[in-house]
């Protein structure tokens, strides 16, 4: 079965070297988003959203220790 998903918003990184990057999506598994919905949980749509902030977020660390070096 195909995962269906629901774009929440977009975010743009920066490369190593400060330069911007392309913008990016960010998308939440649609069922995962009709769940909080349903259940009115604010805070749990919150915490969905702070992931994908932060993984986003690692990666960019990450690409600037990798250029550093």
């Amino acid at each position: 079965m195909k995962k269906k998903f629901t774009q929440i918003g977009v975010t743009a990184l920066r490369g190593p070297d400060g330069s911007f990057l392309p913008a990016v999506p960010l998308y939440v598994e649609s069922d995962r988003l009709e769940d909080l919905r349903a259940h009115d949980a604010p805070a749990a749509g919150l915490d969905d959203i702070t992931e994908i902030f932060s993984a986003k977020f690692k990666q960019y660390i990450d690409g600037k220790r990798a250029a550093a070096v």
